[in-house]
């Protein structure tokens, strides 16, 4: 059977209305949509990079304002130690007057004790300007010590009597080698003077003043000042320096010490224990 025109116009339609059901259609975008999602991606991130930033900032900032706040605390704590600081160099400063004082007016008290004690000793070798001591008389059973210096001063041409002594003792001595020596105490300066000044040049031993010795130990016998105990130990050391550095001269005049180097040497008063070191 022959087909009509009609029906071949219906059968492709029907094949072109299955054919419009298969095949899709295709979708294309615009290069300006494309740009347009970039730039909101972009546009994204800046916002986000912005919020980042902002909150960056405020922990910036809080973290400033905390580091502030315990910076003036700590400033103001420093200020209150600076204060105290001051306080206690203040307290420092007035310590160290008050110590500096103190050391001065211990210093002027060290020296007026120091003065008292000379004038002490000055006074106590004052009171023996009338006295002689005399050393190196052997002690006898009963004896007459008035007899035994008018028997010195007999020998060196000094004529004592009886009336010129106002006081006559041995006195202690730490020696146990050596006898005690002998205090005399005359009425007058002029005699005790006289005294000694003969009795340096007269060289005077025990077979002078007929004393009972072994034959053979004849002694010297000494007449000086009778000199305090601080003044004995002075003469004592520079008796003991004069051996020592070779000086020449020793002596003693009314209770005053004196040493000399040589003939053209100065002439040192030995007055107190300082004085010995200008033995040199």
């Amino acid at each position: 059977m022959t087909k009509t025109k009609g029906s071949q116009k219906t059968e492709t339609v029907k094949t072109t209305a299955r054919t419009s059901k298969v095949i899709k259609p295709r979708v294309e975008i615009s290069s300006s949509e494309s740009e347009m999602e970039e730039e909101n991606g972009y546009v994204k991130l800046e916002k986000s990079m912005k919020k980042l930033f902002q909150d960056f900032k405020k922990e910036i900032k809080k973290e400033l304002r905390d580091f502030e706040e315990s910076l003036n605390f700590s400033n103001g704590k420093l200020d209150d130690i600076i204060k105290k600081m001051g306080s206690i160099q203040n307290v420092l400063n007035t310590m160290s007057e008050k110590q500096e004082k103190l050391e001065n007016e211990n210093k002027m008290l060290k020296t007026k004790v120091q003065e008292l004690e000379c004038s002490m000793e000055e006074l106590q070798q004052y009171t023996r300007n009338k006295n002689i001591q005399i050393d190196g008389v052997p002690k006898q059973p009963n004896e007459n010590l008035k007899e035994i210096v008018k028997t010195i001063g007999n020998k060196i041409d000094v004529p004592i009597k009886e009336e010129d002594i106002d006081a006559i003792h041995r006195i202690p001595t730490r020696s146990t080698n050596n006898p005690e020596p002998i205090v005399v105490q005359f009425l007058t300066r002029q005699m005790k003077e006289g005294v000694i000044q003969k009795a340096k040049s007269a060289r005077l031993s025990t077979n002078d003043i007929n004393v009972h010795v072994p034959i053979g130990l004849d002694r010297p016998i000494y007449v000086n000042d009778h000199l305090t105990r601080q003044r004995k130990e002075i003469m004592f050391q520079a008796r003991q320096m004069k051996t020592e550095r070779n000086y020449k001269f020793l002596w003693t005049r009314n209770g005053k010490i004196f040493i000399r180097k040589d003939e053209r040497s100065v002439v040192i008063n030995l007055n107190t224990k300082e004085d010995l070191k200008k033995i040199v």
